[in-house]
């Protein structure tokens, strides 16, 4: 049994695939690494409640995000993404996101459709149009 994970300030480039077999874990941090992709296996932290990936070089996100239905907590500000996957329309625990200093064009239409988001922080990309 292990949560909280925090390995903040590091030099992680990959996460191992064994990172799948933590189910019990509720919150994880990985900020301020070199991240650049996540593995599909994140999907499988059902127990996730508070992930944040903010300050990596992360330029995309795995389908699998939309996984971890427990998920309250994203934070992924000052990476590359360019979108953010739809499968996130599944979170409908998430009540915070930070998508601030990316590389954004738009919001995803899907983002209105979470319920119980309660906070979202998206400047500093390049958004040229809101979704209706």
């Amino acid at each position: 049994y292990l949560s909280p994970l925090s390995l903040r300030k590091n030099l992680i480039a990959t996460l191992p695939w064994e990172f799948g077999g933590l189910a019990s874990l509720s919150h994880m941090d990985l900020g301020h690494n070199k991240i650049q992709e996540m593995p599909g296996v994140v999907g499988t932290l059902s127990s996730l409640k508070v992930l944040l990936l903010d300050h990596n070089g992360l330029s995309k996100l795995p389908n699998s995000i939309g996984e971890l239905v427990k998920l309250e907590r994203l934070g992924l500000e000052y990476n590359e993404l360019m979108v953010i996957p739809g499968t996130i329309a599944h979170l409908t625990s998430l009540t915070f996101l930070d998508c601030s200093h990316n590389n954004l064009r738009l919001l995803p239409l899907y983002i209105g459709s979470l319920g119980s988001l309660q906070e979202l922080y998206a400047t500093t990309n390049q958004l040229y149009s809101l979704p209706e």
